[in-house]
């Protein structure tokens, strides 16, 4: 195994010469939200743990690759590239990789590239043969990991975050991008899509090499991943901290994966007071009712007083309506609801290759989810020519809804002020709020024929639980069976990081309870979310009302 000391030295190398964090990402409609767990527990390793390669004792491996079937391993303790059998592990041979800080393996065509990390050089062998070409030169710094396609060299500079693209003939860059995590280590090519890893929050990243995407994301089983492989439709992931190669299924077989998972009591209060001399009538409070969904199992929910009666709206939604005939002035009322549930992370499983085609608008099940309302004005020319915009001609349904998704994040900044504006006033204004955010998503997706609707959340603030006034509320958009509605927060995205902005498409924190599923306009919550009040007033009365949610952490 490898030292604490020198994996603490890595750590601390990858470190120096970063950027402070960024400002978090805002989110809610009162404040900035830092959208992350609390739990620590172990997440969900076993959904993609495939097996395991034993490497000789000692062994501290890095770049992975394979060449003509062998698997070749660059060893930082003995500086050599080792063979191995990659289904046995057993030794082949070994050779000197020509450096003191052998790092990263790429293999294409008859060429295997080789970094050194402390010397900035690319070596290329070739193949397994003692032959060597002329060293690939290479302009930038600490060139942790690489990957290869036919005509592309990628090469992961670790000091500065990103992904460097050169030409594999002479070493000019084409371009760059960020990578994902804070300490990136791993990278490599499976034919469709580049993949790293991350030290730091032990994650694998599924990468859309074009945009730099995060399309997808799983917890590493290996301890410290320091080098990536594809091979037959799976991921090596070598283990400098244990000295193993963990061999790693892409994707989980559930639609959806669900760990961290914490148990609160949540009590939500809604308090209603008059104030003046006359009175206020016919009040009427609605709080939405939660039911178990991906990342939320309810296991009891209780009101206090009991409601005057539970209605469902034609969305499914459920609501307790708790009246009140008369609330003289100096007066007060209070509609409480007490839930104990299971929150945990939850992460889709979506294959974007697999995104069948979006249904059409006239398929009765969504027809909902593809109406316009008063919050999203479809036909208004600002959110068609945005999509127009946002689309170009790109046609792939995964890549559709992704693509107005990052165009979004990058047009809003977080700004609570104004109410809740409708989605061409928040386009053309450059600011929102989370609610704000959603109607703008939403109306984007409805716009270009994508199926979406919108969620409302209580959120929890603090570890054994915490006191929550602002809320969350973000999109859900239909990409078909068999991962149905998956979370969309464009507010969440709204990051430089790219694996903040892969967060925010298609996963959700253990932080929230969601209590509101809706497709626009309600009759009993308007356009709000987690509860509505509508009331009206004789003489000289108003209402105020005042409401929160309380979380409490329950022992197992």
């Amino acid at each position: 195994m490898l030292p604490r000391t020198l994996a603490t030295l890595l750590l601390l190398l990858l470190a120096s010469g970063c950027e402070l964090p960024e400002t978090p990402p805002a989110g809610g409609d009162g404040e900035a939200v830092t959208i992350r767990t609390f739990a620590e527990p172990e997440p969900a390793w076993g959904a993609f743990a495939a097996g395991e390669i034993a490497l000789p004792e000692g062994s501290w491996p890095t770049g992975l690759a394979i060449v003509d079937g062998t698997l070749v391993v660059a060893d930082l303790r003995s500086g050599d590239l080792l063979q191995l059998d990659p289904a046995t592990g057993e030794l082949r041979d070994r050779r000197p990789s020509g450096g003191t800080f052998p790092a990263g393996l790429a293999a294409s065509g008859d060429l295997l590239y080789a970094t050194d990390l402390f010397e900035d050089r690319i070596e290329r062998h070739v193949g397994l043969s003692e032959r060597q070409q002329a060293p690939l030169p290479y302009h930038q710094t600490w060139p942790w990991a690489a990957a290869a396609d036919e005509d592309r060299l990628y090469l992961l500079n670790a000091r500065h975050r990103k992904v460097v693209v050169i030409d594999p003939v002479d070493g000019s860059e084409l371009r760059s991008f960020a990578v994902p995590g804070r300490r990136p280590t791993g990278l490599t090519f499976d034919g469709a899509w580049l993949w790293s890893a991350d030290a730091d929050s032990r994650q694998l990243f599924m990468i859309d090499p074009e945009t730099g995407w995060v399309v997808h994301r799983l917890p590493s089983p290996a301890v410290f991943p320091s080098g990536l492989a594809a091979h037959e439709g799976q991921l090596l992931v070598s283990d400098l901290q244990a000295g193993r190669i963990v061999v790693v299924r892409p994707f989980a077989e559930a639609p959806w994966v669900e760990d961290l998972g914490e148990r609160y009591r949540v009590e939500f209060r809604v308090d209603l007071a008059a104030r003046g001399t006359g009175r206020v009538v016919d009040a009427r409070t609605a709080i939405a009712i939660p039911e178990t969904r991906p990342g939320q199992r309810i296991h009891d929910v209780s009101f206090s007083p009991e409601p005057s009666s539970i209605v469902t709206e034609p969305s499914g939604q459920r609501l307790a309506l708790f009246e009140v005939e008369t609330l003289p002035g100096g007066e007060r009322s209070r509609a409480e609801m007490s839930v104990e549930v299971e929150v945990a992370r939850v992460m889709f499983q979506v294959d974007p290759a697999k995104v069948p085609e979006l249904p059409a608008i006239g398929t009765e099940e969504l027809v909902g989810a593809l109406e316009d309302g008063r919050k999203y004005d479809l036909e208004n020319e600002v959110i068609t020519d945005r999509v127009q915009q946002m689309l170009d001609e790109e046609t792939r349904p995964y890549h559709r809804a992704r693509a107005i998704y990052e165009a979004l994040a990058d047009s809003i900044t977080y700004d609570r002020s104004g109410g809740w504006g409708p989605a061409p006033t928040v386009l053309e204004r450059g600011t929102g709020s989370c609610s704000e955010y959603t109607f703008s998503l939403v109306a984007l997706l409805r716009s270009a024929g994508i199926p979406a609707r919108y969620v409302g959340a209580l959120v929890n603030r603090a570890p054994e639980g915490g006191i929550d006034f602002v809320y969350h509320r973000w999109a859900e958009v239909w990409l078909g069976e068999p991962w149905g509605w998956i979370p969309v927060d464009a507010n969440h995205g709204a990051s430089s990081k790219p694996e903040v902005r892969g967060e925010g498409f298609g996963s959700n924190a253990n932080r929230f309870l969601v209590t509101t599923v809706s497709y626009g306009e309600s009759e009993y919550l308007d356009w709000s979310y987690n509860f509505g009040v509508d009331h009206q007033v004789e003489g000289d009365a108003e209402l105020v009302v005042r409401d929160l949610a309380v979380w409490t952490r329950l022992e197992e």
